[in-house]
């Protein structure tokens, strides 16, 4: 009995030890998880509040910037792509004329096929047709293509094109104007250059007459002297000096270059204010070239236009601006004689006078084309024309009784209408002996 109830006794307190270990073990995890519950939900630290909201900033951050840039990978994208279409891309997007106006542009140029009609307005209006010159501002860019070459020393090449410098022992013939003189919407061998060349080397097969076509874009009659100075500066002389004028002289009513405004931004960019300046950055880019490109040429010319005649039928204007041109061309003979060179100036025919011909370009109406209409009649009324002596040619109503296709687009003259004009200044040439062998 003694030894059972030792047994029972060791028993109770090996149970009574297990059943205290186990519980001081709960009281401990008890403990723990008190602490850890405690630890959980006690009263945020300054510091604890500052980790926080460095953290969510963070990633606030992070997400701003993987936003932006994708979207700025997508604006280069597409910048890049309209670049491409710009420059290397379908050359129907610089066929402007056709996209402009409508015109199924084969009746205006019917010896041609339509990719080489396309080839032609490419070369012709591309958006780097025009390089930074001093004093002139800008001049046309060289270039070589199929159509339209134009040389480093700043002429178009005409038909057998002589070299550079003039040969002394030519006869040269220097040939200055605006885009209807260089030939704009014309190959090469069909501009006015290349056609009074023929001609006149026909007439003079002993004299070696040598035509170099100086006609650029926008130009008018100051641009025109200043460039003739320079070349006589630069002791290229020619022997005689024509000068084709009437649009751009009346058209350009400021006394400015055509690209003014343009210099006037770029002096004024670094004063512009970030919107201004954001604005501006936009206006260069490829993507907005392209969408005033295309859109612009397919929506700015649809449709009727009611132009009031009065508003350009401005006496005094047209005034200042037939005496801006007497002045340059009073200027321009001074400095020709003075190097024995013989001075000869044209008055060219536009589309807005005395014009019956088949004309496919009245979409728009004709803006500052206006003032030339008026200015003539001025000219005319006031017998302004009658008074330039035996070196002014009066042309501009050469095409009175011409019913073929005389234009390219709104302004310059198509194959026909330049031989035309050129058979006219060689036979007026001839006329008043301007050439001796």
């Amino acid at each position: 009995m003694k030894k059972r109830s030792t047994s029972s006794s060791n028993s109770f307190y090996s149970k009574s030890a297990k059943t205290s270990s186990v519980s001081s073990r709960m009281k401990t995890l008890s403990r723990n998880a008190q602490s850890a519950y405690k630890a959980e939900h006690k009263t945020p630290t300054v510091r604890s509040w500052v980790f926080f909201i460095f953290r969510k900033i963070y990633f606030i951050y992070i997400k701003i910037g993987l936003l932006s840039l994708k979207y700025i990978l997508f604006i280069v994208f597409v910048n890049f792509v309209a670049a491409l279409l710009l420059n290397i891309g379908n050359t129907d997007l610089y066929n402007v004329i056709s996209m402009k106006y409508d015109v199924p542009l084969t009746k205006i140029y019917p010896e041609l096929r339509e990719n080489e009609i396309n080839q032609l307005l490419l070369e012709t209006w591309a958006p780097n047709k025009l390089q930074y010159e001093p004093f002139l501002q800008f001049s046309e860019s060289p270039k070589q293509g199929k159509y339209v070459n134009v040389s480093l020393n700043g002429y178009r090449y005409s038909t057998n094109q002589s070299g550079w410098p003039p040969n002394k022992t030519h006869l040269n013939i220097f040939l200055f104007g605006g885009s209807t003189t260089f030939g704009y919407g014309v190959p090469d061998d069909q501009t006015i250059a290349s056609f009074l060349q023929e001609n006149l080397r026909k007439v003079y097969p002993n004299l070696n007459i040598s035509i170099y076509n100086f006609g650029r874009g926008y130009y008018f009659s100051t641009q025109e002297r200043i460039l003739f100075q320079q070349l006589l500066q630069d002791a290229y002389v020619p022997n005689i000096a024509l000068f084709i004028d009437g649009i751009n002289d009346f058209y350009y009513t400021q006394n400015e270059p055509a690209f003014t405004s343009k210099f006037d931004d770029f002096f004024k960019e670094k004063h512009l204010q970030p919107r201004t300046f954001l604005d501006n950055q936009i206006r260069k880019s490829p993507l907005y070239e392209l969408f005033t490109t295309v859109l612009g040429n397919l929506f700015s010319s649809k449709g009727k236009i009611t132009e009031k005649m009065d508003n350009y039928n401005n006496h005094i204007l047209i005034e200042r601006l037939v005496n801006r041109y007497l002045s340059n061309k009073n200027f321009i003979e001074e400095a020709a004689y003075q190097y024995g060179v013989k001075p000869v100036f044209i008055f060219q025919p536009v589309p807005t006078y005395k014009n019956k011909s088949m004309y496919y370009f009245q979409k728009g109406g004709f803006g500052n084309l206006n003032y030339v209409k008026f200015a003539y009649q001025y000219m005319l009324d006031q017998k302004i024309s009658n008074s330039l002596g035996t070196n002014f040619y009066w042309l501009v109503d050469i095409q009175e009784n011409l019913t073929e296709v005389l234009y390219v687009d709104k302004y310059h003259y198509s194959q026909f209408f330049s031989k035309k004009i050129a058979q006219e200044i060689s036979n007026r040439l001839i006329e008043h002996n301007v050439i001796t062998e």
